[in-house]
């Protein structure tokens, strides 16, 4: 299934638009999950969204005004299936604002940095925060990507150690990405999906 998107400019009452709606029903049997994409700006979200969803990639992104939304039905193992209504968040300081209108009813969260900036590494204690104070943390599951690691390692300026260390740390799943390169995207997704599906088949 292909990826369907809108910017967020008008709400209204589709939950494809509204990204307030809880998304954890089942249709045909078929589960559904909200998750949300956190971390400062440039470090590659909507990246990592365009290469999951649509298989592409391009160097430059219109800045995300609020959040954008996308969905894709992901196939797991024995044949059972899971559709990700995923929200791309703002990560520029101007529209933090609007952050808190993003995170209910969601069961997922992946914390996103650009290896080649320390400071968006940083930065993650503020999103994890964040988070928090709009989430039981511990109901929710979450993964960390350090992204852009095709990069040379004179540009990298966070160690794989040093991420998977900070995941361990705030109990995160992680995995190093390449929305370009298209290097464990595919795998974040899956993994976070499973997830998603286990939990949500035991509760329903």
């Amino acid at each position: 299934m292909g990826c369907l998107k809108s910017k967020n400019k008008n709400n209204s009452n589709n939950e494809k638009n509204n990204p307030q709606l809880k998304i954890h029903s089942t249709t045909n049997k078929e589960l559904e999950s909200k998750i949300i994409f956190l971390g400062d700006a440039g470090v590659g979200k909507s990246s990592i969204v365009q290469r999951f969803c649509n298989d592409k990639f391009q160097d430059k992104y219109d800045t995300t005004i609020g959040g954008a939304f996308f969905q894709k039905k992901i196939t797991l193992k024995d044949n059972k299936s899971i559709k990700l209504q995923i929200w791309d968040t703002s990560g520029e300081e101007k529209f933090r604002n609007m952050i808190h209108l993003y995170f209910n009813g969601a069961q997922g969260a992946i914390f996103t940095y650009d290896v080649t900036n320390l400071e968006s590494m940083e930065k993650l204690d503020h999103w994890i925060n964040t988070l928090k104070e709009n989430c039981d943390k511990n109901e929710m599951i979450l993964c960390l990507a350090g992204n852009k690691c095709d990069m040379d390692n004179n540009q990298r300026k966070v160690s794989y150690g040093k991420g998977k260390e900070f995941a361990n740390a705030n109990n995160l799943i992680f995995f190093e990405t390449s929305a370009k390169m298209d290097i464990g995207v595919k795998e974040l997704f899956k993994t976070m999906a499973q997830k998603l599906y286990d939990k949500l088949s035991k509760e329903n």
